[in-house]
């Protein structure tokens, strides 16, 4: 479930985000990476 995110108000697939949102995700620490770039993990 850590991956589902709201978006303006719709939930979302955080893997399937753009990188632009998957970033805002991360740098907030609602995701425990990017999952384009494993090497944040």
């Amino acid at each position: 479930m850590v991956w589902m995110i709201m978006v303006n108000g719709f939930i979302i697939d955080a893997r399937r985000a753009t990188y632009e949102i998957q970033e805002q995700a991360y740098r907030a620490g609602i995701i425990p990476y990017i999952p384009s770039n494993k090497t944040t993990a």
